[in-house]
């Protein structure tokens, strides 16, 4: 069926009413026929990431501007956007347990912190910060120790006047520990 739409993207955006949670839900659930198997539309934009960030680059750089609800697109909370999120105070206190428990307080945070600014002459969301929070937990953040909240790369960080002193441990198995 992806197919059927003459391989233009902007049939299947027309077919969505231009509705970012609508793509969103259709990425996922669409499927057709093939031959005796049901199979995924489309299949590299199903995750919750991939998805996302299409429908970011679908309005920053295919310049599609009409699309409609991006601010309820949530942020992808994975360890780095956690890992920066967390260090940059963004969630506070103590927490101890899986990044699914603390992921909502994450993407409420990023949503709520970009409402009413603008990037140029357009909304930002919080879409917009996945990327700027993506290289500062793997250019920066990662090096923070898990056990003191010491990190050895705040002099040279651009960040660094933001950063939160205290313990942030997002590790990759996913275990998250707060305590600022």
């Amino acid at each position: 069926r992806a197919a059927g739409w003459g391989g233009d993207p902007r049939e299947f955006i027309n077919d969505c009413g231009w509705d970012a949670l609508v793509l969103l839900r259709r990425m996922r659930a669409d499927r057709h026929s093939a031959g005796d198997r049901c199979v995924p539309d489309y299949p590299g934009l199903r995750g919750e990431r991939a998805g996302a960030l299409w429908i970011r680059s679908l309005r920053s750089e295919a310049g599609l501007s009409d699309l409609r609800n991006l601010e309820r697109v949530p942020i992808p909370v994975d360890q780095h956007i956690a890992r920066a999120s967390l260090a940059l105070g963004v969630v506070r206190g103590s927490y101890s347990g899986s990044l699914a428990g603390i992921r909502p307080s994450i993407r409420e945070a990023w949503t709520r912190g970009v409402d009413g600014l603008a990037h140029g002459d357009r909304p930002m969301v919080a879409l917009d910060l996945e990327a700027p929070l993506r290289m500062l937990s793997r250019a920066g953040c990662v090096a923070r120790n898990a056990e003191n909240g010491y990190c050895p790369r705040r002099y040279r960080c651009e960040a660094a006047a933001f950063c939160q002193p205290g313990i942030v441990d997002v590790s990759p198995d996913w275990p998250v520990r707060l305590d600022t």
